[in-house]
């Protein structure tokens, strides 16, 4: 009726575009901060740039701006309190782990709350995409610029609701240059790590993590020292498959730590030595952590990944973390997230959908006996599958699946598979 404001990394789909096309047609403001107009605006052919994701959404006579970090942001704020208080109370917010695109909304694992009439939530995503856009930089295309909110609506100014909060790494960054849209970065503040770790420490009976990733120190630390101070917790974390890493892997980004902290001179460096693209699935295996991988290929790549993909992590059955937010120090650092953190009775059953959804994903293929079929093919086949139906498999599994295929497929690691995967998606025996 009002105003959207949307916030998103990848974008390609052709309903919402029609969606927002009949927004603007009915008069609606729509502002629109994209990822992928940071590329685009370097375009300088103008039938390419016109063309661009950012061209065509701008072709629409929607305003696109970018900002000069990393925007993984995947949320939309319906006749939001832009510039009317009141509508805090009224306003719709959708946010999650999805992309608004064909693989996040029927392929990959993924997650999206869509949430009603919570005047707290509607302020804080509110305050965050007006931060945003105030620091933002225009594409500039054909849709007439939006101008900033008049209303500088923040949590504090409405009523607190018990048991939700949301969360931003934009905590870690302060705006700056002489125009304010240059973002930097505080990498002593970990202001969303830190909401992790502290409902690890309270977890009492349970912890369950779905994530596409595992590349967190501060959370896997925590994760390892609450199993070693209670062993029979269940604690259980599935997560796609590129962060399987092998045991010499692992031996050679332990010593690449090592070596680094060696060389380092000062306290940054040194912090910086810890904070580096660390894989800890083994990590966690090797604490006794129960770990499953969502895998589905001998080499994993971005074109056939079916990924698990939702971010999320559920303690004591009571208490839900989900959002943007990738299990990464990137995350942190680099890139601008979301996350909703609830809890208490009225939430029960959301965290109980989230945790039946993780129970499913945690048995994937396994009741079908994937993983079985699979070896007798690879051991009996003329032609070998690297790429195959999605299961749930431990490290384990995993490690021994990959030796099976290595020792009927001569060429699964030569120099043309590994260059080119896609072309590779079975091999002759």
């Amino acid at each position: 009726q009002h105003t959207i404001d949307v916030a998103m990394y990848s974008y390609s789909d052709a309903g919402i575009t029609a969606a927002l096309t009949d927004a603007i047609g009915r008069g609606i403001d729509v502002r629109f901060l994209f990822e992928t107009a940071r590329d685009d605006k370097n375009l300088t052919d103008p039938a390419a740039r016109a063309a661009s994701k950012s061209g065509r959404i701008e072709a629409t006579g929607i305003d696109v701006r970018y900002v000069n970090k990393i925007l993984h942001h995947k949320f939309a704020i319906i006749d939001g309190p832009r510039d009317d208080a009141s509508r805090a109370a009224t306003a719709k917010l959708v946010t999650g782990s999805a992309n608004w695109s064909s693989t996040g909304g029927t392929v990959y694992d993924e997650n999206t709350f869509f949430v009603d009439s919570s005047t707290e939530l509607s302020a804080a995503f509110q305050q965050e995409f007006d931060a945003l856009w105030r620091g933002s930089r225009e594409f500039t295309g054909p849709a007439a610029a939006q101008g900033q909110s008049t209303l500088n609506i923040t949590p504090a100014q409405v009523p607190d609701e018990a048991g939700v909060t949301a969360l931003f790494t934009r905590a870690n960054f302060t705006p700056g240059g002489t125009d304010g849209t240059t973002w930097r970065v505080d990498a002593n503040k970990l202001s969303v790590s830190d909401k992790f770790v502290d409902a690890i420490q309270r977890a009492q009976t349970s912890i369950h993590i779905g994530s596409g990733h595992m590349r967190l120190r501060p959370l896997a630390e925590a994760l390892v020292a609450k199993k070693q101070a209670n062993p029979t917790m269940d604690i259980k974390v599935y997560l796609d498959q590129q962060e399987w890493i092998s045991v010499s892997g692992n031996t050679t980004q332990k010593a690449d730590v090592e070596d680094c902290k060696a060389r380092a001179t000062t306290s940054a460096a040194l912090r910086d030595c810890s904070y580096n693209d660390f894989l800890f699935s083994k990590t966690l295996v090797d604490a006794g952590i129960d770990v499953r991988f969502k895998s589905y290929a001998y080499r994993w790549n971005a074109s056939y990944a079916v990924q698990m993909h939702s971010k999320y992590m559920i303690v004591d059955g009571k208490e839900l973390i989900s959002g943007s937010y990738n299990f990464s120090m990137n995350a942190e650092h680099a890139t601008f997230e979301n996350a909703l953190h609830v809890s208490g009775a009225q939430f029960k059953p959301l965290v109980t959908a989230f945790e039946q959804n993780f129970a499913s994903m945690w048995e994937t293929g396994r009741a079908d006996n994937l993983l079985a079929a699979l070896r007798t093919q690879v051991s009996t086949a003329a032609t070998i599958p690297l790429v195959f139906p999605s299961m749930a498999l431990s490290w384990t599994e995993l490690d021994q699946l990959r030796v099976l295929i290595r020792n009927n497929c001569s060429l699964a690691d030569s120099a043309e598979y590994r260059s080119n995967p896609t072309a590779h998606k079975v091999c002759p025996r």
